[in-house]
């Protein structure tokens, strides 16, 4: 079902695009994030106590508002790795992927290692002053 050649036309048709996560991270703080991802391979992972193939992910976090900023900044990285966030980006990602594989659901992994912020966001929360408030 997933072979190289369509995993290569479609990591060609979506490199450019930017996708948008908006929603709850942790117990009633919500952030809104935009990202860019790239499909890097095939897993095959139990689900339900059956052997599926996964589509493995790598995201880049392009741009977020302050929140998303300032918690990353605190956290040292851990608010790319919060569950929300990732079961969050993995609907996207996973509805997004429907239209290229027949409308068939599309099962996403997605790595803890997979998850960088782009350079120049990076910039951004390097400059977020954490004296004023959001």
């Amino acid at each position: 079902m997933y072979t190289e050649e369509k995993i290569r036309k479609v990591n060609k048709i979506i490199k450019d695009m930017v996708f948008s996560y908006k929603g709850e991270i942790y117990s009633g703080i919500n952030v809104e994030v935009d990202f860019q991802f790239q499909i890097t391979g095939v897993k095959p992972m139990i689900s339900v106590g059956d052997w599926y193939d996964y589509l493995v992910v790598d995201i880049t976090i392009i741009d977020g508002d302050k929140r998303f900023g300032v918690l990353h900044k605190l956290s040292d990285s851990l608010s790319i790795k919060d569950y929300r966030l990732l079961s969050g980006l993995n609907n996207v990602i996973s509805e997004e992927l429907v239209y290229f594989f027949n409308g068939d659901y599309v099962r996403v992994h997605i790595p803890n290692d997979s998850i960088k912020i782009s350079d120049e966001y990076q910039e951004k929360i390097d400059d977020i002053d954490l004296t004023k408030p959001l």
